[in-house]
């Protein structure tokens, strides 16, 4: 007759628990079976909205005190340091605590691959939580870690390749972090327009390197709205020689000074321009 480990049962308890919140915030969830199990537990496809985002990321979990420390949790990396660093697909590492009856998580590849001797554990910080009020912005520093990582990929390899395919093309995507009440306007107000949003990013750039745009800072914006805690993301193109121009124009000091603030990111002014074109209090 079959013995069932004692331990089994505290296994499955993570498993299951991350299983249910995963599927319970409509991210599709494929479990991998025992018998092929070199290091994963789960593989995840992230949704949002009811739709795949293709994103797609493993899971090590694991349950039970001997994972707890003083200052929170750690994964143990046995033999899959070379896996999970180089794993083309991010591994993340979580751990149930029972007593809690909550999940902690932690990037393994991102840690992994920052030193440069394999570690006996990975260390996972205590405030490191992910529950039904986190898994919103837990998969959206997912999915950033993910394009990430494609794109210093695809530089890396493709850096001979890269001048002729922008020439070809001449665009690409550009992600900008919005409130969904933002993303919503924005869309909304393009539409009644009839303007097309996604060409919106490219006109900002124009306006910006011709000087015919200069933004205020965020905090200045007219914005009487109750975000709360609800993050997606607005996909525009852009010309790629105006995105490189003006990353360039914002990196001077001249620039910074006659707008009187340093701006973050190229993402960020198209985002003030939206704002500026579409206030949200006229919404």
């Amino acid at each position: 007759m079959t013995t069932i480990r004692p331990s089994r049962r505290i296994e499955r308890a993570g498993v299951n628990s991350l299983r249910a919140l995963l599927e319970e915030h409509d991210h599709i969830v494929h479990e991998v079976d025992g018998g092929s199990d070199y290091g994963e537990d789960l593989i995840v496809s992230l949704a949002r909205d009811g739709r795949r985002t293709g994103h797609v990321v493993a899971i090590q979990v694991k349950s039970g005190k001997k994972y707890k420390r003083a200052r929170g949790y750690a994964v143990p990396i046995d033999d899959h340091y070379d896996d999970w660093r180089g794993s083309r697909i991010p591994v993340l590492g979580v751990v149930y605590d029972l007593d809690l009856g909550s999940l902690f998580w932690v990037n393994l590849t991102e840690v992994l691959r920052r030193v440069k001797e394999p570690p006996t554990w990975v260390q996972i910080p205590a405030g490191s939580v992910l529950s039904s009020d986190t898994i919103r912005e837990w998969s959206l520093l997912v999915e950033v870690y993910i394009d990430k990582a494609g794109v210093e990929a695809y530089s890396a390899n493709t850096l001979a390749e890269l001048p002729s395919r922008i020439t070809e093309s001449g665009k690409r995507g550009i992600v900008i972090y919005v409130w969904d009440v933002e993303r919503d306007h924005f869309r909304s107000s393009a539409e009644n327009a009839g303007i097309d949003l996604s060409s919106l990013g490219e006109q900002a750039l124009g306006e910006l390197l011709d000087g015919t745009f200069r933004p205020q800072p965020k905090e200045a914006l007219a914005m009487q709205v109750d975000t709360g805690r609800q993050r997606t993301n607005l996909n525009l193109e852009i010309d790629e020689n105006m995105a490189a121009r003006a990353r360039e124009l914002i990196k001077r000091s001249t620039f910074v000074k006659e707008l009187g603030w340093k701006p973050r990111s190229v993402a960020s002014l198209i985002l003030l321009y939206l704002h500026e074109r579409f206030p949200m209090s006229e919404g």
